[in-house]
């Protein structure tokens, strides 16, 4: 393992997107755009629709979604037995289904490993072995049957709930015949169709050397898993805040990971697996669902790698 330190990352560049709208304006929508917040982070919305006040209610409903989910997750901290709303059931579905599907790389009951871990995070260590070895994470622990929900757990859903709200975002924006649209929360973005030109152009930076890297995307979804974010430093390596269910462990293979999509939910969720994947295994993963992909890692031997699907453009 090659040991990532917080001195190389303050040369390097974030991960961002930009939006660039250039181009002739059409006539009959309006552009209105909003700042809401998802889980303490500011999320930027554009929309064109045709009127003020259609606007505000999409705002609003879209705000309400977001509302849903953080209640959701508070929802799953005090559970005791009982029937539960429909945003925590999509969440606890979710993954149970793509805990089978990742071979156990997704896995929401991973409560008591994050919390070990954050714990650590304040006391400037690491868990023990033992601490480890000894934490619950089983996800058989989970029983839902018709929204009624029992068992031993402690739910975490870090690891795809801005896809999951997002994807019903976007149906909800489908059934308001909104088309045109992009929602921008930095390391995740939903965009539809582009009312000024055929595409969105969105600038990705490479974090090795900075050179920036321009894709094109249209009614797409695009999500970054970087160590960079809430990165965990220790004996001068650093540690991203995503922790690997098999190995217990905060992962470190990769620098960051960047897919684009059709499907939100299915993006976050395999943005995740391939981040905390080593490369070979995150590409069969990336080939079975059709999704486009670029890593940034380092070899074994500290060689900059920058790997990429072949239609990732």
């Amino acid at each position: 393992m090659i040991r990532i330190t917080k001195k190389i990352f303050f040369f390097l560049l974030m991960l961002s997107f930009l939006l660039f709208n250039t181009g002739c304006e059409k006539t009959k929508q309006n552009l209105y755009e909003q700042d809401l917040t998802f889980l303490n982070k500011q999320v930027n919305v554009k929309i064109y629709t045709n009127s003020q006040d259609k606007a505000d209610k999409i705002f609003n409903d879209i705000q309400t979604i977001y509302n849903n989910y953080e209640l959701a997750i508070k929802e799953g901290n005090s559970l005791s037995n009982k029937k539960i709303s429909n945003e925590l059931s999509n969440l606890i579905e979710t993954g149970l289904e793509w805990y089978d599907k990742s071979n156990g790389l997704i896995n929401i009951n991973k409560g008591n490993l994050v919390d070990l871990w954050n714990k650590n995070k304040k006391d400037k260590s690491i868990p023990s072995s033992s601490e480890l070895e000894h934490t619950e994470i089983n996800i058989d622990n989970i029983k839902l049957n018709n929204k009624y929900l029992t068992g031993s757990f402690n739910l975490n859903f870090d690891d795809f709930i801005y896809g999951q709200a997002d994807k019903d975002i976007k149906n909800y924006l489908n059934e308001m015949h909104i088309k045109y649209y992009f929602i921008n929360a930095s390391d995740h973005i939903l965009a539809g169709s582009n009312y000024d030109r055929d595409n969105y152009n969105i600038l990705l930076s490479n974090p090795f050397n900075e050179e920036i890297n321009t894709i094109t995307i249209n009614n797409k979804y695009i999500v970054t898993k970087s160590i960079y974010y809430d990165s965990y430093e220790y004996n001068d390596s650093l540690y991203s805040n995503i922790v690997n269910p098999i190995t217990k462990e905060l992962s470190n293979n990769m620098i960051s990971v960047t897919v684009i999509s059709e499907d939100p939910l299915e993006g976050d969720i395999l943005a995740t697996i391939l981040f905390i994947s080593n490369y070979d295994d995150g590409y069969r993963f990336a080939n079975e669902y059709n999704i486009q992909a670029i890593w940034y890692f380092y070899d074994t031997n500290g060689n900059e790698i920058v790997k990429k699907t072949k239609d990732f453009r």
